[in-house]
C-alpha cells in the first residue's frame, strides 16, 4: 500500500489540494482496474459460450458414437452366434484377412489368407503361421515349467 503523507498547514490540518489529488488519483486507479476486470470478464464470458457450443457438439458426437458402438456390438453378437464354436478364427487386417482353423484329424493348424495381391496374401500367411508357432511354443514352455514345479 502506498504511504501518502499530506502536507500539513498551519491552520486546519492537511493541505486541501494534496487530499483532493490523492482522492482523484485513487478513484482513477480504481476505475481503470474495474474497466480491466470488466474486459477480462467479458472475454471469459465469450470463451465460456464458445466452449459451451463445443461441449454440445461433442455430446452429440458421443451419443452418435455410442449408438454406433451398440449397433456394432449387436452385429458382432449376431455374427458370433451364427459361427459354430471351434470352426476357426477369421482376422481382418487392412485390405486382407487371415483364417486360422484347427485340423480335425491331427494336431495342426490351417492358415489361409486373402489379400488384393498374391504377395500380401503370402505375407499374411507367413505372419499368422509365425505368430501361431510362437504362441504354441510359449504355451508348451509354460506347461513344462508348471509340470516341473
Amino acid at each position: 500500500m502506498e504511504n501518502n503523507i499530506f502536507k500539513s498547514v498551519a491552520f486546519g490540518g492537511f493541505d486541501k489540494q494534496d487530499v483532493i489529488g490523492y482522492i482523484e488519483r485513487t478513484a482513477r486507479e480504481a476505475a481503470e482496474a474495474q474497466e480491466k476486470l470488466q474486459q477480462e470478464n467479458d472475454g471469459l464470458r465469450q470463451e465460456t459460450q464458445a466452449l459451451g457450443g463445443q461441449v454440445s457438439a461433442l455430446q452429440a458426437k458421443l451419443e452418435a458414437l455410442e449408438a454406433e458402438n451398440t449397433r456394432l456390438q449387436e452385429s458382432l453378437a449376431r455374427e458370433s452366434a451364427r459361427q459354430p464354436a471351434g470352426e476357426g478364427l477369421r482376422l481382418r487386417t487392412g485390405s486382407g484377412w487371415g483364417y486360422l482353423t484347427p485340423l480335425a484329424r491331427r494336431s495342426a493348424l490351417r492358415v489361409i489368407a486373402e489379400g488384393p495381391d498374391l504377395e500380401l496374401a503370402a505375407e499374411l500367411c507367413d505372419f499368422y503361421a509365425g505368430r501361431a508357432a510362437e504362441v504354441d511354443r510359449s504355451i508348451s514352455e509354460h506347461c513344462v515349467q508348471e509340470k516341473d514345479k
